[in-house]
């Protein structure tokens, strides 16, 4: 069975927020108004509940962090994860066809490397 990796479902937001920059962020990530704020706000606390279970292919794993609710209590969070783990390895000099190369069987260790890199930076 193939496990489960929120990178690969935030890729197309991600990516027509670098084709359309002065877009603001919230329409190209939400389904629900105010969604990007809740989560923004909740970021640790996302991070920390997602990483545990990167590699995890089982049924409730994945809908409880694709709809929701996650451990932190909102909806959608492995969508924000992705896009925070999918911003991360831009800002470092990836790009999309670099992500996209990333073997399935990797994905799961280069995205809790990414989160704890992003868990480790001085609060925003």
């Amino acid at each position: 069975m193939r496990t489960w990796s929120p990178e690969w479902s935030t890729l197309p937001s991600t990516t027509a927020s670098t084709l359309f920059p002065k877009r603001p962020e919230a329409e190209n990530i939400e389904f629900t108004p105010g969604w990007l704020k809740e989560v923004e706000q909740r970021r640790i606390e996302i991070l920390k509940g997602i990483r545990p279970f990167l590699a995890s292919d089982k049924p409730d794993d994945i809908q409880r962090f694709t709809i929701g609710p996650g451990p932190a209590g909102l909806e959608r969070e492995a969508y924000y994860a992705g896009w925070l783990v999918v911003g991360d390895w831009l800002a470092h000099g990836m790009n999309f066809s670099d992500i996209a190369r990333i073997p399935e069987s990797e994905m799961p260790q280069r995205a809790a490397a990414s989160m704890d890199g992003l868990l480790n930076e001085p609060k925003r």
